[in-house]
Formats: C-alpha cells, sequence, structure tokens
C-alpha cells in the first residue's frame, strides 16, 4: 500500500540519525577550517570559521543530546542544548551574512531575541528540570524559528537568482515536519495520520537534510557572491559604480549592431566634468573622487535600464541611449545637468560643479561607415565645441 512505503520511507531510528548529525556536522566543521587555514579563502575568512564552528558546536550539542540519561543533568541537557541552538544561531547568522540580509539593526535585534530564547531555556532547565518542559519542542520551535529566518531571506534577497529561491524553498519545505510536530505537542492532537514514532522520525531527518543543504547552501552562496564580484569588478569601473570602458564597448556594439539591423534611432552623449583639474588642484584627488562618486549615482538614478553609461576615462562620460531622437538625448541632458546643480558636498558647503556635454543622435546608415566608434567621436567633438563656447552647456553635433 502506498501509505505503508510513506511510513517506512520515514521510519527511522532517531538514535541513528543523531549518530549521523554528529558526524555530518564534524567533518563538515573540520572540511571548512581545513579549507580555511591550508588557503583556500582569499577575504571573508572570519564567515567561514563562523560557519565551521557552528558545525562544531552543533556537533557537541547532539552528543550531548545522546549522553542525556548517562551524564549529569546539567551537562547533558544545559550545555548540551546552548550548543546545539547555539551552533544553529550562528550558521543562521552566516547564512544571512553570505546573502547580505544582515543589517545592523537586524543584527541587534536577531540576537536580542535569540539571548532571551537562550536564557529561557537555561533558566527552567537549571530550575524547573521537570517533565512539564518539554526539551524536544522548545528545541525544536527555537530551530525552526532560526532556519525559517535564512530561508525567507533566501527567497526576499534583492540580488535574486535561481539557487537562492532554490535553498529558501529547501529551508522552508524541510521545517513542514518539525512545524507539524511542534503543533501536536502544544495542541494535543495530531495532524497526520500516522503513528507519533514516525513523525518524530521525519523531523530528524529534516535536521539531516538541513545539515546537506545549510553546508551546501551556505558554501555555494558564497561562491555565487564572489564570483558576482568578480564580474563588478571586471566590468565596473569601481569608483562610480558605472560601466568601465571595455565593457561599454562591448555591450554598445551589440546594442548598435541591433539598430543599424532595424533602422532605429540612436543617440550618445558625452560628458565632461568643467573644470575637473582645478576641483583636484584646490581640493585634493579625495574630493575630486567624490565628485565623480556623484555623478555617478545622479547617472545611475537618472539612465534608463536599458541604457549603457559608462566612465570613460578621467572625468569623461559617455551613454549610449537606445531607440532615443535629438529630443530624448536633449531632454536627457538637461535632467542630468539639473540634477547636478541640485548636488551638496557637506565639507565644501559652497562648491558646485557643471557639465559640458556633446550629442549625436540618428538613424545609423552603414552606407556612410556608420560605427559606434563614429558616434562617439561626433559627440566628443560636440562636447569639445561646448567647451569651447563657454562650458555648461548642450550642443548638438552638426
Amino acid at each position: 500500500m502506498p501509505s505503508d512505503f510513506l511510513v517506512d520511507l520515514f521510519s527511522l531510528n532517531a538514535f541513528t540519525v543523531i549518530k549521523i548529525l554528529v558526524w555530518g556536522n564534524f567533518l563538515s566543521g573540520l572540511f571548512v577550517f581545513v579549507f580555511v587555514f591550508g588557503g583556500g579563502v582569499q577575504g571573508q575568512q572570519s564567515a567561514y570559521l563562523n560557519f565551521g564552528g557552528a558545525k562544531f558546536a552543533q556537533s557537541v550539542g547532539w552528543i550531548l543530546f545522546l549522553l542525556m540519561g548517562r551524564v549529569p543533568f546539567l551537562l547533558s541537557a544545559n550545555f548540551g542544548v546552548t550548543c546545539l541552538l547555539v551552533g544553529c544561531y550562528v550558521e543562521s547568522r552566516s547564512l544571512l551574512f553570505a546573502i547580505k540580509k544582515m543589517s545592523v539593526s537586524f543584527k541587534v535585534a536577531y540576537g536580542i531575541v535569540f539571548g532571551v530564547i537562550l536564557i529561557y531555556f537555561n533558566f527552567f532547565l537549571a530550575f524547573f528540570p521537570s517533565r512539564d518542559f518539554n526539551i524536544f519542542a522548545n528545541v525544536l520551535a527555537t530551530i525552526t524559528f532560526l532556519f525559517c529566518v535564512p530561508g525567507f531571506a533566501c527567497l526576499l534577497s534583492r540580488k535574486k537568482s535561481p539557487l537562492r529561491y532554490l535553498i529558501g524553498f529547501a529551508y522552508l519545505t524541510l521545517l513542514i515536519f518539525p512545524l507539524l510536530r511542534l503543533f501536536e505537542e502544544v495542541l494535543g492532537f495530531s495532524f497526520l495520520q500516522v503513528p507519533k514514532t514516525v513523525v518524530e522520525s521525519a523531523v530528524f531527518l529534516t535536521f539531516l537534510l538541513i545539515l546537506f543543504v545549510g553546508s551546501a547552501g551556505f558554501m555555494l552562496i558564497v561562491k555565487e557572491t564572489n564570483d558576482r564580484h568578480i564580474l563588478e569588478l571586471a566590468y565596473l569601473d569601481h569608483l562610480t559604480g558605472l560601466l568601465n570602458r571595455r565593457h561599454f564597448l562591448e555591450d554598445g556594439a551589440i546594442g548598435f549592431d541591433r539598430h543599424l539591423r532595424y533602422g532605429a534611432s540612436l543617440s550618445i552623449l558625452f560628458l565632461d566634468v568643467d573644470y575637473f583639474k582645478k576641483v583636484n588642484d584646490r581640493f585634493g584627488h579625495a574630493f575630486g573622487d567624490e565628485v565623480l562618486r556623484d555623478f555617478g549615482r545622479i547617472l545611475r538614478r537618472t539612465v534608463r535600464g536599458c541604457d549603457l553609461a559608462c566612465r570613460w576615462g578621467g572625468e569623461e562620460f559617455v551613454i549610449l541611449l537606445t531607440d532615443t531622437t535629438v529630443e530624448g538625448a536633449r531632454a536627457l541632458a538637461t535632467r542630468i545637468r539639473s540634477e547636478v546643480a541640485l548636488s551638496s558636498f557637506p565639507k565644501h558647503l559652497g562648491f558646485s560643479y557643471t557639465l559640458s556635454i556633446g550629442i549625436h543622435a540618428g538613424v545609423p546608415n552603414p552606407g556612410f561607415g556608420a560605427t559606434l566608434d563614429s558616434f562617439i567621436e561626433k559627440a566628443d567633438m560636440a562636447m569639445y565645441r561646448a567647451k569651447e563656447n563657454g562650458r555648461d552647456r548642450v550642443e548638438l553635433y552638426a
């Protein structure tokens, strides 16, 4: 019968599963520490070490669970529960760190909630070690809470990816059986028409699966984050957060070919910060960098997602506007100048800067040798004409 098969599938020896959890967590922590101290990590060593330490703590906690009744209650219950819960807490924090969901206020709130839970456990276990305090149910509730947090965080992460969705979904799905078991303890009746021992076995199986999901998930999320950072270093200008020249030319060539093929209008803006050398000479290069960062923020805020904006070099910037006529390009240039005029700098309250902007727009014509480089060159020529005509203005290539 299918129901008999499901019962057999979830019927596990709890002590055997706990032994696997002991060795699984211990080996996971050992592999992480060997990986870190063997030079396999460049940066973020503390995150790996915290995760490895969390695995060791959980291993010790599960060992003391096995020894309950054979060693003093204070050691097996108080210290064992503390090790297990602290390990789960640090592991969940490590996962949250990996997915960048740890603001200062969240760290403080999460730590306070966990601290209250831990004090609650140790207080009752130390002073009221009676059967009325169900250790298993309370540990279950805490572990469920601790792993629900990174589960939801993965699903709600701003940097969305299939990997994060899968890990988040896996956490929340795996926690179904612990929640059902918890409700049975609280409400006193079974939601599933199966023996209580089967549900308990499924709960321990859940812990076993979380061992693998957590270990693999942490390593894969950290790798995904590092790979994304490497791509950002390769394609973005670190100071302004805009595309660098190389990546702009690669993506721009693809966009230009599309406009060439379909006969759509394309616009290029060439922008230069006026008198930037004087800014560096008068206020220093650190403030000059702050001006460039400010301008980068303005471009990221004003340029559409379908367009390309890059730092061409020094204080020069280039924007490629897809499917845009000269009127649209001029409107964007006007808006950018207006945003720049509103910029303020707390360290130099009276300081302001201006732009010289050149525009070349039109439908690329292969018969006239139109290329992306030729469009950029003509926008550059228009920008120099803006400088010759007094700066702080917009000029069109004619």
